[in-house]
């Protein structure tokens, strides 16, 4: 079954955020949107570009590149290339499907590198642009979302983890080098060794020395007036796309004058990277809209453009960078009954021509006389050495490295054997005491993101190739069935402890429980959402007593589901409405679960709905941050997103106590136990094994 990309789940999430809405009591606010109409912003930005022909691609498109007279969209999963003589044609010369979640494209050469948020890093051969042909598909950190190339590497923006660093010298076999931790990184720029991000939320663009990609160190640090994204640099120019809320803003609410004015073009003098500094901040009108958000800007002779989502597309006149004249702008059309225009994905500068990416209307072409392509990149060749493996600190530790990424584990106490979701390699099992030694059990058709096991039955999830269920045996392992979700790829899952059902993530956020009493058939029973991404592990470890379990959505909260009872899995009307911080989750303690957040934790009673500030257990200087796990009296929280892992004894759970805590190289997954060690999937690092 083909994979419906991110804008189909988009549209699930507005639909159902609507539904919650009217459904569920004490649900939090969303953010009240703002935005200036064409009337009233006429006149300030120049004429309104006209449009060159209609739309193509209808369906929606995320991004386009231009190269040497060729276009290239991404449209819903699949990667589509245009001649660029005169009007296009209506479909596509080439196209390559199955690519997930596609975010942004950049070229080199005769190389493509397309993100895909959740479903990673692609790789594809242009060389015959009527015949993209795959080369490799690489497992990222986290949501792949910005990309640019280098000299044998490509640098991707993973949003919370951070600027990751991959050896691509050979195109066919990506590896992971090295992870840059910044704020937020969403879209990054490569020139001359430096590597300039995007950084959101923090809203500054970070300069990130990557001559050494083993070893990326900071250069500095540009300080924006806005959320942080698109970056262009040219000689000794940076110019920075920036959107949502001013520097300024004292208040999250539309009567402060600040709310939505971080929309803007910011250019700064770079000659020195490690002293910019700010030459001129241009703003765009007044926006916030929950949803899409990205902000780009690209330079060509005297124009800058920049793609400001529902705001539409932008040129200035750059002739004086201190004085940028507004040159033209063009708002897309709305998107069916919405009422803001549709939102500009990305854009590419071609002959007279920029062609732009509309979220749900496709690619418009808009004339711009005198305008010219930016120079396409040369793909650069280059090869690197091996870097010392890091130490890693206690030498307690034991690690077993398969050739992948690990983020997951399952532990069979039956048999002490640890099943290991090991990214591009795999399913593995590994038995301590056996020297440590793991094997590859199965050579998934996807990324192996999420391991679940109940007795003989292992569940896994595979990413685009969705979910495959397996029986355990001796002499090899078997296969029982798989599932497809019709919204995008599987993340997260785990098996009931009955056996009869999956709890699954799919897409960039949709929660889906599937009956799976005939393994060979699995049943889609349920399927909810709400507002805010998954960011891989949304689920509560471990399930209730009564059969229940946790799910977050980060903008919405905490909901919890029953999946006992004669009307099947539903919902339980038990949830937490409260923004809940993107790397926190929640774990079953006893009979009540606990829920990580405002800087320590919470053990909520069967039902209660609130946390009030006194209800949050901290720790004086301990990071009380994670995704939490629960065995026995400690408390295991993994901060993915930095690196660390710390064991609290929570005996007393009113006094916690600091059991040990380490710092890894690698984005460790929810820790688990076996015999008293701590297993703790360690991403690039492998399988980390902490005795007690």
């Amino acid at each position: 079954m083909p994979m419906l990309n991110w804008i189909l789940s988009i549209a699930v999430v507005l639909f159902a955020f609507a539904q919650a809405s009217a459904q569920q009591p004490g649900r939090p606010p969303s953010d009240a949107t703002v935005y200036e109409d064409s009337e009233a912003i006429a006149g300030r930005f120049g004429p309104s570009l006209a449009a060159r022909g209609p739309a193509i691609l209808t369906q929606g498109a995320m991004d386009v590149a231009f190269k040497d007279g060729w276009i290239y969209v991404l449209s819903r999963g699949r990667l589509c290339t245009f001649r660029a003589d005169g009007e296009l044609a209506s479909t596509p010369i080439g196209e390559l499907q199955g690519l997930g979640n596609t975010r942004q494209i950049e070229i080199a050469g005769d190389l493509a590198a397309i993100t895909s948020r959740e479903d990673g890093l692609w790789l594809v051969d242009i060389a015959d642009p009527a015949g993209p042909a795959l080369l490799s598909h690489y497992d990222t950190i986290e949501l792949a979302t910005g990309i640019a190339l280098g000299p044998g590497l490509a640098m991707v923006a993973c949003r919370q983890y951070g600027l990751e660093l991959i050896d691509i010298s050979d195109p066919r076999r990506p590896r992971h080098m090295s992870t840059f931790r910044t704020g937020e990184a969403q879209s990054v720029y490569y020139q001359d060794g430096l590597a300039y991000i995007g950084d959101w939320a923090p809203r500054e663009v970070v300069v990130c020395d990557v001559r050494n990609p083993w070893r990326p160190a900071l250069g500095s640090r540009l300080p924006l007036d806005g959320f942080g994204d698109g970056v262009f640099v040219r000689k000794n120019l940076c110019f920075a796309a920036t959107g949502h809320h001013s520097r300024a803003m004292r208040q999250r609410d539309p009567s402060d004058a600040e709310y939505g004015r971080g929309h803007g073009l910011e250019i700064f003098e770079v000659s020195d990277p490690r002293e910019p500094r700010l030459v001129a901040r241009t703003k765009l009108p007044r926006l916030y809209s929950l949803g899409l958000d990205m902000w780009d800007v690209q330079v060509s002779g005297d124009f800058a453009v920049v793609g400001d989502t529902h705001n539409g597309l932008y040129v200035f006149d750059i002739r004086d960078p201190a004085h940028p004249v507004a040159a033209g702008y063009h708002r897309l059309p709305a998107a069916g009954s919405e009422k803001l225009p549709d939102a500009v994905g990305g854009f590419a500068i071609g002959r007279d021509t920029i062609y732009v990416a509309g979220a749900f209307t496709g690619l418009h072409m808009l004339a711009l006389p005198g305008i010219e392509p930016v120079p396409a990149r040369a793909l650069e060749r280059g090869t690197f050495a091996d870097a010392s493996p890091s130490a890693i600190e206690p030498p307690a530790f034991v690690a077993y490295h398969p050739e992948g990424q690990v983020h997951d584990v399952a532990v069979d106490e039956a048999t002490g054997e640890i099943w290991v979701a090991a990214g591009t390699a795999g399913l593995h099992r590994l038995r301590l005491g056996d020297g440590d030694s793991g094997k590859q059990v199965a050579a998934t058709e996807g990324v192996a993101f999420s391991v679940d096991i109940r007795d003989d039955l292992v569940a896994l999830g595979e990413g685009t190739a969705g979910l495959s269920l397996w029986r355990a045996r001796r002499d090899g392992d078997e296969l029982l069935g798989r599932y497809q979700s019709s919204v995008g790829g599987i993340g997260q899952i785990r098996i009931s402890p009955d056996r009869e059902y999956a709890v699954v993530h799919a897409g960039p956020n949709v929660l889906e429980i599937l009956d799976i009493r005939t393994p060979s058939q699995p049943r889609r029973v349920l399927s909810d959402v709400h507002t805010g991404n998954f960011y891989r592990t949304p689920f509560s470890h471990g399930f209730l007593p009564d059969g229940r379990f946790g799910c977050l959505w980060h903008v919405s909260g905490l909901f919890v589901f029953d999946l006992q009872g004669s009307a099947g899995p539903r919902f339980s009307g038990w949830s937490v409405p409260r923004r809940m911080d993107l790397g926190n989750g929640a774990a079953v303690c006893g009979e009540r679960l606990l829920v990580v957040g405002n800087g320590g934790y919470t053990l909520l009673d069967p039902g209660q709905t609130e946390i009030a500030d006194r209800d949050v257990v901290r720790l004086p200087g301990v990071d009380l941050r994670g995704k939490p796990s629960v065995f026995g009296d400690t408390l295991y929280l993994a901060q993915r997103w930095r690196g660390r892992i710390v064991a609290v004894d929570i005996a007393d759970p009113q006094h916690p106590r600091l059991r040990w805590s380490l710092a890894i190289e690698g984005n460790p997954g929810v820790v688990k136990e076996l015999s008293g060690q701590a297993i703790i999937p360690g991403g690039y690092d492998g399988v980390l094994v902490r005795p007690r």
